[in-house]
């Protein structure tokens, strides 16, 4: 019987360890300034 594996970005988030998430965080933010910076 095949195990099926939820592998979307959400589910993945949510069960990483504080330190991912703060990194992923840190890393979304970062991108965002960047790209405000090239928009403008």
């Amino acid at each position: 019987m095949p195990v099926s594996h939820d592998l979307s970005l959400w589910p993945l988030f949510w069960q990483a360890s504080p330190v991912v998430k703060g990194v992923i965080a840190l890393l979304v933010l970062l991108s965002v300034a960047c790209w405000s910076i090239i928009i403008e």
